[in-house]
């Protein structure tokens, strides 16, 4: 027993120092580029900033705020991804939770098909720009959201985790005289908070994160999403700053460097998402394990 317990002690000593150092290198990246996104332009450009900013400073900041695109940039992503998430999580859903039932005529066909069809990727760019020009969805953001309104991992997912809700709920619920529809709204989705957040977590990352599909169907300015807008303040400040500070009018003004400007747009893109997905956090672990593929 004494054997055993010091091997569990020195498992559980080595496995926090490893844990430890995983956080540290998973840290220090973004500590650093908050630390930049604060400092002046003398410090960022004699390497003199770690994890504590110097000279500190809100110019790379005032100067994304400072547009009035910006606020437009962010009440169309947001809205995008509230949209987008919500749309695709109850389309996968109503996809799933049919398949989970053994007597469904033609269950196994589907199934095959639908893991056939993740072997092959798009139909290439051209055919999808073509596609979506015909539809009539360039400029809106449709062309962001149907192409991936259904994702065929999440309906796996989504499937193996109504599989494992107890039958008896539903034949009760049945006896009651409770229809399909009502089954579902009352037990099946309550039942499934965990999978939806885990789910929706990842949708949501992914439309916030949305960026080359904008710049390809997005023609319009005032349609442009956050991730589009930051890229466009950064290709107009890809130019190193030279100097601390300029003088305007016989009064020091500074001006913004380029390595700060890129820390702060990263802060302006990752804080969103970082704060939402604690309050998500009890159910993400929950509804990945229980929704998992099996066999």
């Amino acid at each position: 027993m004494k054997l055993k317990s010091k091997s569990e002690a020195v498992f559980g000593t080595v496995n926090n120092i490893l844990m430890a150092l995983v956080i540290v290198v998973m840290l220090y990246p973004m500590l650093n580029q908050v630390a930049i996104s604060f400092s002046g332009n003398a410090a960022i450009m004699a390497g003199k900033v770690n994890l504590i900013p110097k000279d500190v400073t809100t110019v790379a900041y005032k100067e994304i705020l400072a547009d009035k695109n910006f606020v437009t940039a962010m009440k169309n992503t947001v809205l995008y991804t509230v949209v987008a998430t919500l749309l695709q999580v109850f389309l996968t859903m109503l996809f799933s939770y049919p398949l989970s039932k053994k007597n469904l005529k033609g269950r196994n066909i589907i199934m095959t098909l639908l893991v056939f069809s993740m072997m092959f990727g798009t139909g290439g760019l051209i055919p999808n720009y073509i596609l979506i020009q015909k539809l009539g969805l360039v400029n809106t953001y449709g062309a962001l959201i149907l192409p991936g309104a259904i994702n065929i991992w999440n309906v796996i997912v989504f499937k193996n985790f109504f599989q494992q809700l107890p039958e008896s709920l539903e034949e009760a619920a049945k006896v009651d005289g409770a229809g399909i529809w009502r089954i579902f709204a009352q037990i099946v989705i309550p039942l499934s908070k965990p999978v939806i957040a885990a789910i929706g977590l990842f949708t949501a990352v992914a439309a916030w994160s949305t960026f080359f599909n904008c710049m390809l169907y997005i023609t319009s300015p005032e349609k442009k999403l956050l991730q589009v807008y930051l890229n466009d303040i950064l290709q107009s400040n890809i130019v190193p700053v030279q100097q601390t500070d300029v003088i305007v009018n016989n009064t020091i003004e500074e001006t913004t460097n380029s390595d700060a400007l890129k820390a702060a747009c990263l802060i302006c893109t990752l804080l969103p998402v970082t704060m939402i997905y604690p309050f998500v956090q009890k159910y993400f672990m929950a509804g990945m394990m229980m929704g998992s593929v099996k066999g």
